[in-house]
């Protein structure tokens, strides 16, 4: 059993091993892993084992895959986990918004009701100042008051939601 350790921890020092791991791998750091691993089930085979280089061959070659196998696992239940914060977070973003919408629309709620068409015209609808004081029949420096005041009522009530 010594002379088998010895030749598997002097195979575990082949540099064309090494460079084999690492180019199943594709990265060095992971190597060391791959080796030791592939030693403990070599010191751990049967002494009938007749071609050592070409069992260590074999064996890096599949624990190279298994550590491949599981880096990429890995990086898959790490791109979920990232995911699933995302998700969280944007859910909160949105039931934030949501409630901040809310909030929005019972201060327009409180306004008269003019002024609350004039707010959602001219904010949600996009009709200009002009055109909304010739359709409603009123001079345009009525409708710029009444959206000022309408939107310093809105802050207010929406500041204290923040």
């Amino acid at each position: 059993m010594a002379q088998s350790s010895s030749n598997t921890l002097a195979l575990l020092e082949d540099r064309g091993l090494r460079a084999y791991a690492k180019s199943i791998l594709g990265a060095a750091d992971r190597v060391d892993d791959v080796l030791q691993n592939v030693a403990e089930r070599l010191l751990g085979a049967p002494p009938t084992v007749r071609d050592p280089r070409r069992f260590m061959v074999s064996a890096v070659r599949n624990a190279a895959i298994d550590e491949h196998r599981a880096a990429e696992r890995r990086s898959l239940r790490e791109a979920d986990y990232a995911a699933t914060r995302e998700e969280a977070a944007s859910l909160e973003d949105r039931i934030h918004v949501e409630r901040l919408l809310e909030r929005l629309d019972a201060a327009i709620r409180e306004l008269p009701l003019l002024t609350q068409s004039l707010f959602v015209a001219h904010y949600l609808h996009g009709d200009l100042q002009h055109i909304l004081a010739r359709k409603h029949g009123i001079h345009i420096s009525t409708v710029e008051k009444r959206l000022a005041k309408a939107r310093r009522h809105c802050h207010r009530r929406l500041s204290r939601f923040r």
